[in-house]
């Protein structure tokens, strides 16, 4: 399930219009229109305040995890990092970039790393 569809799910779940949701997340009714329509994706602030409104984790509506709602804490570092407004712009080209490219990305990612490992 897609972000957009994810949201619209939640959102007639929790019986809000757009414009009720729009009111509790702080954007337009028109941009919740266009998260709902995959014309656009929520921005890591916005996806917070979804996810508030809609009872559940921004993992799960940005589709990175199956449930709802985590149990778990979450690592301060880990937060720290998702509020960085560098790693915002980069799950934001991430994401709308072809599949070859992200593929790319994540291949020269694993060689990094192996790099890494052969220092220590």
């Amino acid at each position: 399930m897609r972000t957009g569809e994810r949201i619209k799910a939640l959102r007639k779940k929790s019986s809000f219009t757009q414009k009720q949701l729009a009111n509790k997340v702080h954007v337009s009714s028109q941009v919740i229109s266009n998260w709902e329509r995959g014309y656009s994706t929520p921005d890591s602030e916005d996806a917070k305040n979804l996810a508030t409104a809609l009872d559940c984790t921004a993992d799960y509506l940005l589709g990175r995890e199956e449930k709802k709602k985590s149990d778990s804490p979450v690592d301060p570092k880990f937060e720290a990092w998702l509020n960085d407004p560098r790693v915002d712009k980069f799950y934001r080209e991430f994401i709308e970039s072809p599949e070859e490219c992200r593929e790319a990305l994540l291949q020269v990612w694993e060689i990094l790393k192996k790099q890494d490992q052969s220092k220590k």
